[in-house]
């Protein structure tokens, strides 16, 4: 005996009608699912960003002759507030609207583009103990561009871009990029990934915990996404997933060999053995002595970084900006004209590993909620998927990204790339100092910057450290 409609799960087949070839996904979800739910899910198996208005429909029907008999929709809330003629997709199910007899379902996004999807009843299933919502089973190509004009003009779009020497290659280039964003490239219009799709459904429809489970860790990731829209939502799990899923995923901590811990930490734990249980005394001017200043960039083998005699902590900027590193996580103080150590540096002197920790701990604590709070998470994102390894790219990235989360100049236009380097720079100059990056040389606008060993783990960590 089957199971009742809203305990069974079906299987549908979805296709963007006069797609050629066609994109579709084959989808089982719950049949008992609202249909404001499987919008949701339509969105994430296609890889839709949801910035538009949609519907849910039945087919006409003939009656008789030229007679029909229009079929019923289902629409948003927003829809039904402009005074669209529909029933509220909230109060309906899958179950209720697509059955074998009422033949396939048409889902419509946006009423300018209109992009149709047939939702084609294949069969269904006692749910069983699945505790999922939904999940792709299978699928080819992508969604088509947001705003690119309906089917016809995105094939057009397809076309040019096959060819390099047509007269409106470039605008239609620059149209497909600046769609897409840098969290969407580069566009492969050829490109699906299912687990991607499904990993994006399952952080939309958490299940919940069996029985002896732990709850999902929420972390920065978790906190990042909910300050975006929901369109760039989407987007941004999709970017973490397409970089992340196939190795350690982003939200996984991870700890690195002591030898490893070693070498990134080895420059603070120079410094703070040259300050030492006693201090060191500064300057009248607050600065460390000529010798401990040359003797840092000989035996850091630090000659490279910087130019000049290497006698001024104010004219050698790589130990300058160790020093204010170490100040800036507390491992050091001033007072009465001496340098001292912080109250748990002296924990560490011995410990590279837990002077890492110690340093994944303070900088995520350390970061707050404001544009360059934001900022600093972007570059970790960036850090751990490795996308974008240039400062200037590295920009583009976090203009975006902040623009998601709500930070745009006063027109309303993202963060211009030159303020955002601003903004990144601090931070990009710590993570040098405790060995996740190298920035390759010192000098003022030098762009090529490298992931050092241990870095990916430890930008991991940061960004999934709960306290």
């Amino acid at each position: 005996m089957d199971a009742p409609a809203d305990l069974q799960v079906y299987t549908v087949l979805v296709e963007i009608i006069g797609s050629t070839p066609t994109i579709w996904r084959e989808i089982e979800v719950l049949a008992a699912l609202p249909l404001q739910h499987v919008h949701t899910v339509l969105q994430i198996a296609f890889g839709w960003t949801g910035e538009h208005l949609h519907l849910f429909s039945q087919p006409a029907t003939v009656i008789s002759g030229t007679r029909l008999r229009l079929g019923a929709q289902w629409l948003d809330q927003e829809s039904l507030d402009e005074g669209l003629d529909g029933l509220p997709e909230t109060e309906w199910s899958l179950a209720q609207v697509l059955t074998a007899e009422t033949g396939p379902l048409t889902y419509t996004y946006d009423f300018g583009d209109y992009w149709h999807h047939r939702i084609t009843l294949l069969s269904t299933r006692d749910r069983g103990d699945d505790r999922f919502a939904a999940r792709v089973l299978a699928g080819d190509l992508r969604a088509p561009l947001e705003n690119s004009g309906g089917i016809e003009r995105y094939t057009e779009i397809l076309r040019i871009l096959e060819h390099p020497g047509d007269d409106r290659y470039a605008d239609t280039r620059a149209f497909v990029d600046n769609t897409s964003g840098p969290w969407d490239a580069p566009f492969d219009a050829g490109d699906y990934n299912i687990a991607l799709a499904n990993s994006a459904m399952d952080r939309h429809f958490p299940v919940a915990p069996a029985p002896g489970e732990l709850p999902r860790w929420q972390n920065w990731l978790d906190e990042l996404a909910t300050q975006m829209s929901p369109q760039s939502r989407l987007q941004f799990r999709r970017y973490l997933d397409r970089h992340t899923v196939e190795t350690t995923p982003a939200t996984t901590p991870a700890m690195i060999p002591a030898p490893t811990a070693e070498t990134m930490m080895a420059p603070l734990l120079y410094l703070l053995a040259v300050v030492g249980p006693g201090g060191l005394p500064l300057s009248a001017a607050g600065w460390m002595p000529p010798s401990v200043v040359s003797s840092m960039m000989r035996d850091l083998k630090w000659e490279s970084r910087w130019y000049g005699t290497f006698t001024r902590e104010d004219g050698t900027l790589p130990v300058r900006r160790l020093r204010q590193s170490a100040m800036q996580l507390g491992l050091l103080r001033r007072h009465k004209g001496r340098l001292l150590l912080g109250s748990l540096a002296k924990l560490f002197l011995d410990d590279p590993v837990a002077l890492r920790e110690y340093i994944v701990a303070r900088i995520a604590l350390r970061t707050p909620d404001t544009v360059e709070g934001i900022a600093a998470r972007l570059l970790l994102v960036e850090i751990v998927s490795g996308a974008h390894r240039g400062r200037s790219d590295l920009a583009a990235a976090i203009s975006w990204g902040l623009a998601a989360t709500g930070w745009v100049v006063g027109n309303g236009d993202k963060v211009p790339l030159g303020h955002v380097s601003q903004l990144i720079a601090p931070t990009l100059e710590l993570l040098e100092d405790v060995g996740v990056v190298s920035l390759q040389s010192s000098f003022p606008g030098d762009e090529a910057f490298s992931v050092q060993p241990g870095g990916l783990e430890t930008a991991r960590a940061i960004l999934n450290f709960r306290p």
